[in-house]
């Protein structure tokens, strides 16, 4: 089955807790470069992840209430299958 792209996102917000590389997060959450550089860009546009000077990414502390929220979602949805 097809992830979401808000799948994908928590995915990505979870696996930055720590400075980690493009390529790195490539491997970690299963996406190509160029789904991972679309979504890498919008999430630093938007606050939720903060590209360092080494080009590293981290999650932010909107990212952190982003994934919060959406693991409550997914909880839920997961309470009505």
């Amino acid at each position: 089955m097809r992830r979401g792209k808000h799948e994908m996102v928590k995915d990505i917000l979870d696996k930055c807790y720590s400075p980690i590389a493009i390529s790195n997060i490539m491997g970690a959450c299963n996406i190509s470069y160029d789904t991972a550089k679309k979504l890498l860009d919008s999430m630093v546009k938007t606050g939720y992840l903060e590209l360092l000077d080494d080009m590293q990414y981290q999650t932010t502390s909107k990212g952190n209430n982003v994934s919060s929220t959406l693991q409550i979602a997914e909880d839920v949805l997961n309470q009505l299958a």
